[in-house]
C-alpha cells in the first residue's frame, strides 16, 4: 500500500498548481491537504508513475477534434458519469494519439473532485490488461499481495480503466478471470473506461463473444482516426 509518509512536496510539481489560489502565496506548503490526498488516490489506482502528472494533449489535424470535445464535456461532469454507471470505450487502430491519456484525465479529474473527506478509501483503478493477466499468471506458483489487494477492490471502486484491453489473443483461462471481473461491475452499474486498438470481431476473437458484446453493448465507443505526429499541433483541452 502506497505510503503518502514517504511522499516528498515538489511544488513545481503539485497537481492544483493551476487552480488552486494558494499557489502563489506564502500559505503555498508541504502541509496542503488537497496535494497530499489527491496524490494519495493517485497511487492507490495504481495510475504508473510517468503517467500521473496530466498531460497536455496535443493534436496532428482535426478529424478528432469533435471527439477530445465531446470526452472534455465527459470530463465536465464526469461525477454524473460514475454515478450513473457509464462505459467509454476509446478506440483506434494507431498507437499514441490519446486513448491512454484520456482515460486518466478522466479518473485524475474524478479525484480532483472527490479526494475531500476522502480518508484512506480507493475510488479506482488502472489496470493494464495484460500485464493484469501476466500477473495473475505468475502469482500461481508466486503470491502476489498487491495483485490479490486490487482483485478485492475492482468490484467496489468507483471506476476502473481497463487500458489496452483485447490487444492480444487471450486464452480460455484469461476469458474467464476477465468476465468474472468486468461482467459484474457492468451489471451492478460500476462506471468503466476501456482503451483499445481493436473492436468488433477482431476483440470478440481475442477476449472472447460473451465479453466482448457485453462491453461493446454497454459502452459509448468513440474512435479516434488521427494517426500520431511527430510534430503535433498543441489543442488545449
Amino acid at each position: 500500500m502506497y505510503d503518502v509518509k514517504e511522499f516528498k512536496f515538489n511544488r513545481e510539481k503539485c497537481w492544483f498548481r493551476a487552480n488552486c489560489p494558494m499557489y502563489n502565496t506564502k500559505d503555498c506548503n508541504c502541509s496542503c491537504s488537497v496535494y497530499f490526498q489527491y496524490y494519495y488516490l493517485v497511487n492507490l489506482a495504481n495510475i504508473p508513475p510517468n503517467k500521473q502528472q496530466p498531460e497536455q494533449l496535443k493534436l496532428s489535424a482535426g478529424k478528432d477534434i469533435k471527439k477530445y470535445e465531446y470526452l472534455n464535456n465527459v470530463k465536465e461532469n464526469i461525477n454524473e458519469f460514475v454515478q450513473d454507471g457509464c462505459n467509454l470505450y476509446l478506440y483506434s487502430p494507431y498507437y499514441g494519439n490519446g486513448k491512454t491519456t484520456w482515460s486518466i484525465k478522466l479518473m485524475s479529474k474524478y479525484f480532483s473532485n472527490i479526494w475531500s473527506g476522502n480518508g484512506t478509501r480507493c475510488r479506482g483503478l488502472f489496470i493494464n490488461v495484460d500485464e493484469f493477466l501476466m500477473a495473475k499468471r505468475n502469482a500461481i506458483k508466486h503470491p502476489n499481495l498487491r495483485l490479490e489487494e486490487m482483485e478485492k477492490l475492482i468490484p467496489t471502486v468507483d471506476l476502473v480503466i481497463w487500458d489496452d484491453i483485447g490487444v492480444t489473443k487471450l486464452k480460455e483461462y484469461d476469458h474467464q478471470i476477465l468476465f468474472s471481473l468486468i461482467n459484474p461491475r457492468i451489471m451492478n452499474s460500476k462506471a468503466n473506461i476501456f482503451t483499445s486498438n481493436v473492436i468488433d470481431d477482431q476483440l470478440d476473437e481475442n477476449i472472447g463473444g460473451r465479453l466482448a458484446n457485453r462491453i461493446l453493448d454497454t459502452s459509448t465507443i468513440v474512435e479516434f482516426t488521427n494517426k500520431p505526429q511527430r510534430k503535433p499541433r498543441e489543442v488545449r483541452i
